[in-house]
């Protein structure tokens, strides 16, 4: 499971990896609290004075984690929640506040929340001053439709840093929808992989038998570039045919 790369040799904290679940990569994982036994700390930094390379685990171990970048897809083979399809479409805002600052004519511009380029150019633009106020395009203003941001116009309604307010209709993504209840997945054969590089060359791998991924209830949109975080919680299990020493899993350095 999680992949881990440090890039020093001595006594210090791993915080991110690659994590694969039952062969599907997760992406990037930022690694949270983390309550391996000091023998494990020892093994990795080479501490321990034990000639033997291989550490059995007879206590349960727990990962922290988040997940930063999330792969519907993996998520739906993970968990085996469908996920439900959006459709794209335009949605409307109204009254936007936006400060304006500066002036046009100095290329100073306030973004939108949705500004999304040349293909969806945001319309059906209106604007008010902070008096509600109906503004010119030109006279008091001036819009970039495709990026989605607001000028304003030196000697018109809107004054300098004067919060405006900006009416409009932006495109709104295909995307899908993908729920986590709270609960625990139960994962048979899940292999925690900690890569650790000592200066022997050896390489350090965390190996759990089986282990629960817990998470916090969550729903999340995901469009096409959209990057969300999950926070998870990866704990060892028994595994009661595995000897008594190793009834969690072990740690190992391998060359």
């Amino acid at each position: 499971m999680p992949d881990t790369v440090v890039g020093s040799t001595k006594n210090i904290l791993v915080n991110t990896f690659n994590l694969n679940f039952d062969a599907q990569d997760m992406g990037e994982v930022l690694l949270g609290e983390v309550d391996w036994p000091r023998e494990i700390y020892e093994l990795m930094n080479g501490n321990s004075g034990n000639p033997l390379d291989r550490l059995g685990l007879a206590k349960p171990v727990t990962i922290k984690a988040t997940l930063t970048e999330i792969i519907v897809e993996t998520l739906e083979k993970l968990w085996g929640v469908a996920s439900t399809n959006v459709g794209a479409g335009t949605a409307d805002i109204v009254d936007e506040l936006v400060v304006v600052s500066g002036k046009y004519v100095d290329g100073d511009w306030a973004d939108l929340a949705h500004g999304q380029g040349y293909e969806s150019p945001i319309t059906a633009v209106s604007v008010k001053d902070s008096a509600d106020a109906a503004c010119a395009l030109y006279t008091d203003y001036v819009m970039d439709y495709n990026n989605g941001r607001i000028a304003r116009i030196d000697g018109g309604l809107i004054a300098d840093g004067e919060i405006a307010k900006v009416t409009y209709t932006y495109v709104t993504q295909a995307s899908k929808r993908w729920g986590l209840t709270e609960g625990v997945l139960d994962l048979e054969g899940a292999t925690i992989l900690t890569k650790y590089f000592p200066e022997d060359g050896k390489t350090f791998y965390l190996k759990l038998w089986k282990a629960h991924i817990i998470s916090t209830p969550v729903v999340i949109p995901f469009a096409l570039s959209t990057k969300s975080e999950i926070e998870i919680e990866i704990a060892a299990c028994e595994d009661s045919t595995q000897a008594a020493t190793e009834k969690f899993g072990y740690a190992t350095l391998e060359s």
